[in-house]
């Protein structure tokens, strides 16, 4: 009878995310790891290279497309395209205008939850300056407007409010390699990069 040996490992999204994030911040030790999924935002809190806190947002992309379908009583599956050609400003003003307004105040939704995070995971009324900030492309811009427009100077001495670095194809090039004319997925390629950590090790 063969025997098989192998060596098996467990580990999370967080910690690949982890792991990515130091590589990048290899001269950070307090950043924030804020991974936007489908239907949380993922929060990690990164003090002295020492994790001080983690908290999961019940807000995330699908969260958006489900409100605004809601605001507007049409199915999710008719918002998701409407949404887009009001981000490229194709939407026809019969609902320009009320879909503005819901995702104005989505927005608000959002930033307050985050706010809300923040307090409870920070040791201090200070958090780290730097953000690495993971998102599906085609709702990364909103949130990233969200994080970058908004007032969270509560948190933070500087006078910008946070230093966002995107897991996007510019700033991920130098870790990792890919065949021509592949679409870009943020999450694949970190999850190949953490693959690729442990394989070398």
């Amino acid at each position: 009878m063969n025997t098989y040996q192998k060596s098996i490992k467990f580990t999370s999204s967080f910690f690949a995310d982890f792991i990515v994030a130091r590589d990048i911040f290899d001269n950070l030790n307090d950043f924030i790891i804020l991974d936007i999924h489908e239907d949380s935002t993922e929060i990690s809190v990164m003090q002295n290279d020492f994790l001080v806190g983690t908290a999961s947002l019940p807000y995330g992309k699908n969260t958006l497309i489900n409100h605004v379908a809601k605001g507007l009583g049409k199915n999710p599956t008719e918002v998701a395209p409407m949404l887009s050609m009001y981000k490229d400003g194709h939407l026809d003003d019969l609902y320009a205008g009320k879909i503005e307004e819901l995702v104005y105040k989505e927005g608000f939704l959002w930033v307050g939850g985050l706010k809300k995070v923040f307090r409870s995971l920070s040791t201090s009324l200070l958090i780290p300056h730097d953000i690495f900030f993971i998102s599906d492309k085609s709702s990364s811009a909103w949130f990233l407007k969200l994080l970058t427009k908004s007032n969270f100077s509560e948190f933070t001495t500087t006078e910008n409010s946070f230093n966002v670095i995107l897991a996007d194809s510019k700033n991920m090039h130098e870790f990792y390699k890919s065949a021509m004319h592949i679409k870009y997925d943020s999450r694949l390629t970190i999850q190949s990069i953490f693959i690729n950590n442990i394989i070398n090790k």
